[in-house]
């Protein structure tokens, strides 16, 4: 949404409100990304150190000192079937979930150079309009415009606006 009129049908003028509004969303964006992107880093560390300790647990030693008497042997060589039975899903489970989450921290980060990259940009439009503040931005009223809209397209946007708000607004 903070992209549509500035980068996406872009066909009318733009005012400084409009870009500082946008400008504004995309900051309250950033804000809870990174937010949500801090405890998702925590998150993956949290279970990165989880698989290395459950490796570090199954490589240990003192799992592979093998008794001299044979009944001895037997057993442990039974104990040691029930532990890789009891540690495969898990070990297999922590696999894919750190997997995912390095996915998902990828796609994060990707937007999160998005947002930034959009804030960047808006301050390069600002200063641009800015810059052109006392350049005449319309044609007379007696003038054909340079641009409009259909009226279609406006209610559809409003609408869109309307049910994206009725579902993230208490």
């Amino acid at each position: 949404m903070v992209k549509e009129g500035i980068w996406i049908n872009r066909c009318s003028n733009q005012t400084q409100r409009n870009l500082a509004v946008s400008s504004a969303l995309l900051v309250e964006l950033s804000s809870r990304l990174n937010k949500r992107k801090q405890l998702l880093d925590d998150y993956c560390t949290k279970l990165t150190v989880a698989k290395f300790k459950t490796d570090s647990l199954l490589t240990d030693p003192a799992l592979f000192a093998f008794p001299d008497d044979s009944a001895a042997l037997e057993k442990f060589i039974k104990r040691m079937y029930v532990m890789d039975k009891e540690m495969s899903p898990v070990d297999t489970v922590l696999e894919k979930t750190v997997g995912s989450l390095e996915e998902l921290q990828l796609k994060t980060n990707i937007l999160a150079f998005d947002l930034r990259a959009a804030q960047e940009d808006i301050e390069i439009y600002s200063a641009k309009l800015s810059a052109n503040t006392f350049k005449r931005e319309f044609p007379n009223l007696w003038n054909e415009p340079t641009h409009s809209r259909p009226i279609q397209q406006i209610l559809e946007f409003f609408f869109s606006q309307r049910e994206y708000n009725a579902t993230v607004l208490p």
